[in-house]
C-alpha cells in the first residue's frame, strides 16, 4: 500500500511538475539516468525539434544486473510503460516517435538503488553529406623541388590523404616532393556518408644536357688523346664507338 501511494504521488508529479528550459538541437541524449537511494529515480528535460519531425525514442540498460521494478516515459502527453522492457532480457528498446517544436520528457524509475538507465531521442533527417576542397600549388614542379597540399573537409569525422600520408585534421596543409608525376585523394567520411577530391602534381624532369671534349683534338698515329665529358639530369652515359 505504501508503495502505491508513492508511485501515485510520482506519477502526480510528473503530470504537474514545470518542463525545464529546452536544449537546442536537433537530437537529446539524457545522459546515465540512476535510482537514488529512496529507490526513486524522477527527472525532467525538453529538447527542440523540427514541428511534426519523425524520429525514435531509444531506452538503454546500464545497469542490467540490478533490477528495476517499474518505470514509465512521459513524451509529449504520452505514456510509455517501461516493465515489460526492465522484465525482459533485452539491452535496448527503441520506439518510433513525432517529435514537436517543444518537447518534454520525464522519466519515473522504481528499483535498486544505483540501477540506471540513458534515453535517447534520434531524428530521421539524413546527415549532410561531407563537402571536400582540395588543391595543390604550384601544381608543376621540377624534379627535387616541393609543392604545397591544401585541403578543408566539412560534415566529415575522418579524412584522410593518399598515397603516403593517411590520416589527417579536417582542414589543413602539408609540403610533398613526390619524385614522379603523382595524384592525390582526399577522402572525407561521416554519418552522411563519403566524398573525395584528387589533385595531381605533375614533375617534370630537366632534358639531359651533356658536354663532350677531346684533348689534343688532332694526333697522329701512334698518339692518344683525352675524352672528357660531364652529363647533367641523366642515369646513365654511353660513348660509342
Amino acid at each position: 500500500m505504501r508503495n502505491a501511494s508513492i508511485v501515485l504521488s510520482m506519477i502526480a508529479a510528473l503530470v504537474c511538475i514545470a518542463p525545464l528550459a529546452a536544449e537546442a538541437g536537433m537530437a537529446y541524449d539524457t545522459g546515465e539516468l540512476s535510482i537514488g537511494r529512496w529507490h526513486v529515480h524522477l527527472s525532467n528535460h525538453a529538447f527542440e525539434a523540427e514541428p511534426g519531425e519523425h524520429g525514435y525514442l531509444e531506452i538503454r540498460k546500464y545497469t542490467p544486473a540490478l533490477h528495476i521494478q517499474m518505470g514509465f516515459l512521459y513524451l509529449n502527453g504520452r505514456w510509455i510503460s517501461l516493465k515489460r522492457f526492465f522484465d525482459g532480457p533485452e539491452p535496448t528498446l527503441r520506439k518510433t516517435i513525432t517529435l514537436q517544436p517543444r518537447n518534454r520528457l520525464r522519466v519515473l524509475m522504481i528499483g535498486s538503488p544505483g540501477a540506471s538507465i540513458g534515453v535517447a531521442i534520434g531524428t530521421d533527417r539524413e546527415s549532410p553529406p561531407p563537402v571536400v576542397d582540395f588543391s595543390a600549388t604550384p601544381e608543376s614542379i621540377q624534379a627535387g623541388s616541393s609543392s604545397t597540399l591544401a585541403w578543408s573537409c566539412l560534415n566529415a569525422d575522418a579524412c584522410t590523404i593518399q598515397p603516403d600520408i593517411g590520416a589527417v585534421d579536417a582542414a589543413g596543409s602539408i609540403a610533398v616532393a613526390p619524385a614522379e608525376t603523382t595524384t592525390y585523394t582526399l577522402t572525407a567520411s561521416g554519418t552522411g556518408g563519403t566524398a573525395s577530391a584528387i589533385t595531381t602534381i605533375v614533375v617534370v624532369h630537366p632534358v639531359p644536357t651533356v658536354d663532350v671534349s677531346a684533348s689534343p683534338e688532332t694526333i697522329g698515329p701512334d698518339e692518344v688523346s683525352i675524352l672528357s665529358w660531364h652529363a647533367s639530369h641523366s642515369d646513365t652515359c654511353v660513348i660509342e664507338p
